[in-house]
């Protein structure tokens, strides 16, 4: 798998405390908030990590489209150049799917798989958000190399 990036999203309800922990002491900038999910980004020169939080008790509980439930525990994210074709490899490969690939409103190209230890792997590509979400993108320039919004 070529992967682009890597990031990791925590389920807490602790939603607000996060936020606060990181921005104070770790100098976090949030980057996308829509309320239910945020991630935080931490810049080091020419450097950036993310981490996400997402709280299990928002209108997207349930993967689109699955019975896939978020309730706790980490969900690894992976940037993939082609979503597609990892799909198909990891599907072919025998890896447990358990959210078939599909087009997210927040701006992702996803499938979702499972690894030995029962954490999510949430394997994307950035696309361009619904008009629901455009506004969550609270840093645009942070998604700038993405290239998910119009340069108008």
């Amino acid at each position: 798998m070529d992967i682009k990036g890597l990031s990791i999203t925590f389920i807490t309800r602790k939603m607000d405390e996060c936020k606060g922990f990181y921005q104070k002491y770790f100098n976090g900038k949030v980057i996308f908030d829509c309320g239910w999910y945020f991630t935080i980004m931490f810049f080091n020169g020419e450097s950036k990590t993310e981490l996400s939080f997402m709280n299990p008790d928002n209108a997207y509980t349930t993967y689109p489209g699955s019975e896939i439930v978020f309730r706790g525990g980490v969900t690894i994210n992976f940037v993939v150049e082609d979503p597609v074709m990892e799909y198909t490899k990891c599907k072919e490969a025998g890896l447990e799917i358990i959210q078939e690939l599909g087009d997210c409103p927040w701006g992702d190209q996803a499938f979702l798989a499972k690894d030995p230890i029962g954490n999510n792997l949430y394997i994307y590509k950035f696309i361009k958000p619904s008009a629901d979400f455009e506004d969550s993108y609270t840093d645009r320039e942070a998604y700038a190399e993405h290239n998910i919004f119009d340069n108008s």
